[in-house]
């Protein structure tokens, strides 16, 4: 997990935007999973793992701005279809501004644009959102990292393999 959340950052750094933003999307999946019986991720557990570890966990910076069910919308719409728009929701996208912006709304992070309009938007920075997923990655880490659902679950969790792993030896592989 710790390399997951570090290829997040190395993304940001290296302006791999849609990267950082796709995986960090699929960390509330997969700590989901992780600490579930049945080892699967779904709707309830993704919504309830976004709501303890970013909208709870940072008020100050989401408010009621930013929902579970926002970010589970966009998820899916993100993961599934390449959009920014759900068919439901109260927002027309959520936009990510990207880090180091020189237009004027550097420093804005989860602000509502157009809200009287039917182009009502909620922009986001970018970083700081990929940030505070990758904080509640680690927080949930702390958590359940002795939970034995989890620890089992981990173990199917994917891997690198520098070395490789049976059949295929001698050569670095991920699964």
């Amino acid at each position: 997990m710790e390399l997951l959340l570090s290829q997040i950052e190395k993304g940001l750094d290296a302006h791999l935007y849609h990267l950082s933003l796709f995986v960090a999307l699929c960390i509330p999946d997969i700590c989901g999973a992780l600490e579930s019986e049945s080892g699967t991720a779904d709707s309830q557990k993704y919504k309830a793992w976004v709501d303890q570890y970013l909208v709870k966990a940072r008020p100050d910076k989401y408010g009621d701005r930013l929902s579970a069910e926002h970010i589970w919308q966009f998820r899916c719409a993100l993961l599934h279809q390449g959009r920014t728009k759900h068919g439901k929701g109260e927002y027309k996208r959520i936009l990510f501004f990207e880090p180091g912006i020189e237009t004027g709304i550097h420093g804005l992070h989860c602000c509502v644009v157009g809200a009287k309009t039917e182009d009502k938007s909620l922009m986001i920075d970018l970083r700081q959102f990929c940030t505070d997923i990758i904080a509640g990655a680690k927080t949930w880490l702390a958590n359940n990292w002795k939970n034995k659902k989890c620890a089992a679950n981990y173990q199917r969790f994917i891997t690198r393999h520098p070395k490789g792993v049976s059949p295929v030896l001698g050569c670095p592989v991920i699964g």
